[in-house]
């Protein structure tokens, strides 16, 4: 999912220091950048951790485009 990919990386994060802030589990966040889905599990964690940046719509909008 290149939206999260775009935001990890102009967030200056590498996928560890994104799953650590997040909560989500590092393989989550390579199986989201790597298009392999999401769960709402994640999607919320990823959500809660940048509230005024992204939104699960966004995340579902985006899964839906693909």
């Amino acid at each position: 999912m290149d939206l999260i990919k775009d935001f990890r990386k102009e967030k200056g994060m590498t996928q560890k220091e994104f799953a650590e802030k997040t909560g989500v589990s590092i393989n989550k966040i390579s199986m989201v950048e790597n298009n392999k889905g999401i769960d709402i599990e994640g999607a919320c964690g990823i959500c809660n951790a940048f509230p005024k940046e992204l939104e699960i719509k966004q995340l579902a909008i985006q899964r839906r485009e693909e």
